[in-house]
Parts: structure tokens; sequence; C-alpha cells
């Protein structure tokens, strides 16, 4: 139990965060639920979507920069009445390719960084001129991805299947409430979004409370701590391989370290 009586924050979606509550858990802290994203399928490019499902075949690669994109990518596969065509699928980390998996699609390739620029680093040892690669996004994905597999010689289409939004349901006074009182050990961070979501949520009173706070907070990745550094803030854990699990196990050997 090394993180007993801890209160983390966890601000990914409630059917994205079962796994790190159960970690947190075992380790004895209590999680708290806040999710700062609401994810929706993007339905004002219909037509551009169901015109590329059913020309998939064109396409030698498929990449995957998160859960998401798979849900609805596939929500928009069944939608559509598309059948899914023989090609290769790439996934950013091994949450992602473990959503491909338990759907039934074969993953070929997963980043050792679980990283767009773990993806571009993997894929440059490849031969991508002349080849095609599809990605499904939301309309906030950044363009690092497909900018560096167009470096490297691939053709990239980019194609929202999902848009990312502030959660509306989001309990602003409450979680101001508990900065307040010092009651947040550590708010855990998935995505940039997920962070800057947070902040507009908060608004300059809540932000404030942040700056001021002495909560601790956890970046899956290297993408998602540029983002809080970017806000003036520090990232005072990040784990080196970017799970859940591994999360956990930073958060723990921060607090072991501090004592």
């Amino acid at each position: 139990m090394k993180l007993k009586n801890k209160k983390i924050v966890i601000t990914r979606q409630p059917q994205q965060a079962d796994n790190l509550i159960r970690l947190l858990e075992q380790e004895g802290a209590q999680p708290l639920l806040f999710p700062t994203i609401a994810t929706v399928a993007a339905s004002e490019n219909e037509e551009e979507q169901r015109h590329i499902l059913q020309n998939l075949d064109q396409f030698d690669w498929l990449v995957f920069s998160s859960e998401n994109g798979v849900r609805f990518f596939v929500d928009a596969l069944k939608f559509h009445r598309v059948d899914f065509p023989e090609i290769k699928i790439a996934a950013v980390g091994s949450r992602t390719a473990e959503s491909l998996e338990n759907l039934g699609f074969k993953v070929d390739l997963i980043p050792d960084d679980f990283s767009a620029r773990g993806l571009i680093d993997a894929f440059s040892t490849m031969e991508l001129r002349g080849r095609h690669f599809l990605i499904p996004a939301s309309n906030i994905s950044r363009d690092e991805l497909a900018s560096g597999l167009k470096f490297h010689g691939a053709d990239v289409k980019t194609v929202v299947f999902y848009k990312t939004v502030p959660n509306p349901d989001f309990n602003q006074e409450n979680f101001c409430s508990l900065l307040r009182n010092k009651a947040i050990d550590v708010i855990t961070f998935f995505s940039p979004s997920a962070f800057n979501f947070l902040i507009e949520l908060l608004k300059e009173e809540g932000l404030n409370l942040l700056q001021l706070s002495e909560t601790h907070l956890a970046a899956i990745g290297k993408t998602t701590a540029r983002a809080i550094h970017e806000q003036g803030l520090k990232v005072h854990i990040m784990p080196k391989v970017s799970t859940s699990r591994e999360l956990v196990k930073a958060i723990v050997d921060y607090y072991q370290k501090e004592n």
C-alpha cells in the first residue's frame, strides 16, 4: 500500500479509466474521477468518412494514435456497412493495440516508445515512398505524426472521425474546493487535450489555485508534458513507458524518493 491515503485525480473518460483506477487502488490510493474530455462522433464530414471507408483498399497502412480513434473508426465502418480489407495496422501503444485486437484486428506495428515520435521512428526504418497512410483523427489531433511520415516520403491522409470537446459535466466548483483544501495529491494526464481542457474548465480562478497548490502533476509522456510546461506549470511525474501501469509505478517511485 505504497500510496495509502493519496488522493489522485484521473482526468480520463470513465470508459478508459478502469485499469488505472484498479492499479491505484491496489497501492492504497483514492482515485478521484474528474474527466476533462468528452468525445463525440464527427458528423460534419460524414460524406468524406464514407468515401474514405469505401476506398480503404487504396491504403497500405492504417495508423491509430488513440483508443478513441479505434472506437470511432470502427463505429463508422459499421454505420457505413463497409467490410475491412487487408491493410497493415499500426498502433501508438499497447492499450490502443489491445483495443484493436479485442475487436479482431491484427496489429502489425507497435513502437517501443509509445508516442507519435516513437511511431515515426519505427516507420523511418522502412521505405515509405509511394506508400499510402490513413490516420483516423480527432478535430484537435496534432499534425506531428502526419508531418513526420510525410517527411520520410509517405503519402498521408488524415480524416476526422471524432471530436474531442471539454466535458460539459465537469464539476468545477467541487474540483476547486478540493484544491483549496489541499485535498488532491496528484493529477494525472494522458493527453495534451486532457490538460488543456482542464485549464479551460477551471477558468482563471481555478488556474490560479492550481498554480499556487502543492498538487503534483503527472504526464503520461513527453507530448503531454510539453503542454503542461507551456502553461508555466511543472511536471513532477512522468513514466519512461507510456502505460497506466508504468505511470502508477512512477507515482510510487516519486513518493518513495520524496520520503
